[in-house]
């Protein structure tokens, strides 16, 4: 079995992201396995993550609230002050909810409109069969 895929341009895109002026605190918010963060060190993008939000270390999925507000407690921040990007407005729904600042990626394959025109596509292929409910984390 290989590794997990990764989706091109997410390194160079995190290390953006490390600007001088930027605030540093950043956290990964995952329905993920325990072995992430040295996933991440072996793919380059180790040292970019204060915390990890992992659902298979809490015992829940997104979108349970326990889920961002854990995220958020390690970084010491209101959820307020953070900001969810995903690319399923479900669970970005659900950050916001929890007082967090809200953000859907939406990748494409085709280059962007020219300037001057304007382009919006939004699909999805999620499966939506109510038999594989998420996880609750207890209380």
């Amino acid at each position: 079995m290989g590794g997990p895929a990764r989706r091109p341009g997410t390194a160079p895109t995190v290390a953006t992201q490390r600007r001088p002026w930027a605030r540093p605190d950043s956290a990964v918010v995952s329905d993920a396995w325990p072995e992430l963060p040295h996933l991440h060190d072996g793919v380059g993008l180790g040292g970019y993550f204060e915390a990890y939000a992992i659902s298979a270390v809490l015992g829940c999925t997104k979108p349970d609230p326990q889920v961002y507000q854990h995220a958020s407690d390690a970084l010491g921040l209101a959820p307020e002050r953070c900001l969810f990007v995903d690319d399923d407005p479900e669970l970005v729904r659900a950050a916001i909810a929890v007082g967090y600042q809200g953000c859907v990626a939406l990748a494409t394959a085709s280059p962007p409109p020219a300037r001057g025109q304007s382009s919006i596509s939004v699909g999805s292929s999620r499966w939506s069969d109510d038999s594989h409910r998420r996880p609750q984390c207890s209380d």
